[in-house]
């Protein structure tokens, strides 16, 4: 059976007899010929509920005559024509069966009441005209549906939604029971099998959709995208008595179809995709002008996807830029921010034209200039003090082009009137070439740290000075002790008692000769030992009257500089040791040598050796356990300085004193 549209009611005769099975033919003749019906016009025979019994016509009439006279007797019923099988109206269609050999077909409503009666020729052209009709509708509702995909392809924002509105138009248009968009994955190798994805479908009910169905790579192989690439259509009307293809066996199993119809959705001569129609239920004849339909329908298909793709490109581009913007003025706003509330002030400056080009705003608080004013060219080099242009012009930006980079410090003059202390901090920045293009550059104002600096100069050499009064009083009030003592001694008859006071007096010039050579360093926590030991020699040798054909006197004395901590007990214990020298090894006028020496090592360790070839050191006695004031003096400062104290009696007599530097917490 097949659908026809049109209008079918012009068609039909409803100008029938009404009788029943009973009613004898002589009363139809009769009706007959008082109705003046047409010679071709059919009887109708109604039961109850204008249900169709039969038919009555002309041919029935003449097969009765051919009977003789007898037939008038007869009812209707028992000469009435078999009812053919009827034409029924289905809303404004007719729903026809098959044409065979009956002249006329009653045509009924859906609930089986007789409507009229139709005949064959007529039904012929009803058919004919319908089946026109159908076609020029259906080319109409194509163009219309096309029309509107047009439209819609305006709205490819979002292009999934588009594409299932279109597989559910083209479903409704077409009467199907699937339709499916399925988009090819990019192939990287040539003859690599084609995968794809189904990104939009529409099933009829008691269908089960393809989602979540994965086709194997098998299903479309690469001869298979070859040709659809060239554009071919696959048709199938119906898989159960065509040849399906072995690539697509297992698709259309899974897919429950009959009839499949896949057309290429081509983009700039790539296969994109492919756009599949199924009928599952029965057969289907693909007409040529649903072929044409859906190629349309897949061009368009193709510019929506390409119009995506690029709008979908775009977008990113956009958000890229848009997110770069955002970056760049965040990073704005920061750096801003940054300069404003930095202390100090970043400029760039063109050397070519000689003027800044680039001041930030901070700088208007920084020395009190607008930046119109700082932007002039001179600016700069006119508001330096006198005393600092040589010094900025000549040394600093003379470094400044040898090394690329340089610092300085100046004066410059502020919009009240003062100078202000500014550090400067500059860097050149060349071009391609290597030829300076610009100079980049760093202020801040240091004038708070040059006052203070200046204070703590002032203050520390207020201190020094200080310090070296108290040293220098020091040792005078020394030398005082000694000179008292000396004094006493010329009221002492006592040999022993003269030479202890001598002793003493040793002792103590040793310790304000610390205090003289603080007195005159240039500093006043370090003292130059080497230097102190040779006056210190020279003092001695002028109190025990030594003279230089008597002890011939060497000394190897490396500069090495002692905290005041550890030169105050070397001192005394150096004294003691030359002391004993001058007074005992050289007995009776003896002549002979003495050795001093001072040096330091690697590790920091400092050596003191006292020797002497002189009568030596008695070896029965112990040095650290002599009863002697001078011997209990040595070894108690050692052990004061963390030092160590050996005698070597080998080559006449040798002390070597080794010891580190003392460490004591800074002094304030």
């Amino acid at each position: 059976m097949g659908w026809m549209v049109g209008d079918w009611q012009i068609w039909l005769e409803v100008n029938l007899l009404r009788v029943t099975p009973e009613t004898p033919l002589k009363e139809i003749l009769a009706r007959m010929q008082t109705a003046q019906h047409s010679e071709n016009a059919p009887l109708a025979l109604v039961g109850e509920q204008d249900r169709l019994l039969g038919l009555f016509s002309l041919e029935t009439l003449l097969s009765g005559v051919l009977r003789g006279n007898e037939w008038l007797n007869l009812t209707v019923g028992e000469v009435m024509e078999s009812l053919p099988p009827p034409v029924r109206v289905c809303g404004d269609c007719l729903v026809a069966p098959t044409l065979d050999h009956y002249p006329y077909f009653p045509v009924v409503d859906q609930q089986d009441r007789f409507l009229g009666v139709i005949r064959q020729g007529n039904l012929r052209l009803y058919q004919m005209f319908d089946q026109t009709a159908r076609e020029q509708a259906a080319q109409v509702e194509g163009e219309q549906f096309l029309g509107k995909m047009s439209q819609s392809l305006q709205d490819v924002l979002d292009l999934p939604r588009l594409l299932q509105r279109t597989v559910q138009d083209i479903q409704g248009l077409l009467g199907v029971d699937r339709v499916l968009v399925y988009q090819i994955q990019p192939q990287y190798m040539p003859l690599a099998p084609v995968l794809g994805t189904k990104i939009a479908e529409a099933v009829g009910e008691n269908l089960p959709p393809l989602t979540g169905v994965h086709f194997p790579s098998e299903n479309f192989p690469s001869s298979c995208s070859y040709c659809y690439q060239q554009g071919l259509i696959y048709s199938l009307g119906d898989a159960q008595q065509e040849e399906v293809p072995l690539c697509l066996h297992q698709f259309i199993e899974q897919s429950q179809s009959r009839g499949t119809l896949v057309v290429p959705i081509l983009q700039q001569e790539s296969l994109w995709g492919l756009l599949i129609v199924q009928q599952c239920q029965e057969a289907r004849d693909w007409k040529s002008r649903e072929i044409r339909l859906l190629q349309r329908i897949a061009g368009q298909l193709a510019i929506a996807t390409y119009q995506s793709r690029l709008h979908d490109t775009l977008q990113q581009e956009l958000q890229q830029r848009q997110q770069t913007q955002q970056a760049l003025s965040i990073s704005q706003q920061r750096l801003e921010y940054l300069l404003i509330s930095s202390p100090g002030v970043l400029y760039t400056c063109n050397l070519q034209e000689g003027r800044a080009t680039f001041i930030s705003q901070n700088a208007e608080k920084l020395i009190g200039y607008s930046l119109a004013e700082m932007m002039q060219p001179g600016f700069w080099l006119q508001h330096l003090h006198p005393e600092d242009q040589f010094l900025v012009e000549q040394v600093g930006l003379l470094q400044l082009f040898e090394q690329g980079h340089y610092h300085l410090e100046y004066r410059f003059l502020h919009q009240d009137g003062s100078y202000r202390w500014i550090y400067d901090q500059i860097k050149v920045i060349y071009d391609e070439t290597g030829n300076p293009i610009e100079i980049i550059g760093y202020w801040i104002d240091i004038s708070d740290r040059k006052a203070t600096e200046f204070q703590l100069r002032k203050s520390l050499q207020e201190k020094e000075i200080l310090l070296k009064e108290i040293h220098h009083r020091v040792k005078n009030n020394l030398l005082v002790v000694s000179h008292l003592l000396e004094f006493q001694a010329e009221y002492i008859q006592s040999p022993e008692l003269i030479k202890t006071l001598e002793d003493s007096q040793n002792r103590i010039y040793s310790m304000a000769l610390i205090h003289e050579k603080l007195y005159h360093s240039t500093g006043l926590d370090l003292i130059d030992f080497g230097e102190y030991l040779t006056a210190l020699l020279e003092n001695l040798i002028e109190t025990y009257q030594v003279s230089e054909q008597q002890i011939e006197f060497t000394l190897s004395i490396e500069p090495i500089f002692l905290n005041i901590e550890t030169a105050q007990p070397c001192a005394l214990i150096v004294n003691e040791l030359l002391t004993n020298v001058l007074k005992h090894a050289f007995p009776d006028g003896r002549k002979g040598r003495v050795y001093l020496e001072l040096k330091q090592d690697a590790e920091k360790w400092i050596q003191i050796k006292v020797q002497d070839n002189g009568i030596g050191f008695p070896l029965s006695l112990d040095f650290r356990q002599v009863e002697s004031l001078g011997m209990e003096l040595v070894c108690t400062l050692t052990e004061q300085i963390e030092g160590k104290i050996e005698l070597d009696t080998t080559q006449g007599t040798c002390f070597e004193l080794r010891f580190k530097e003392l460490n004591y917490p800074q002094r304030v």
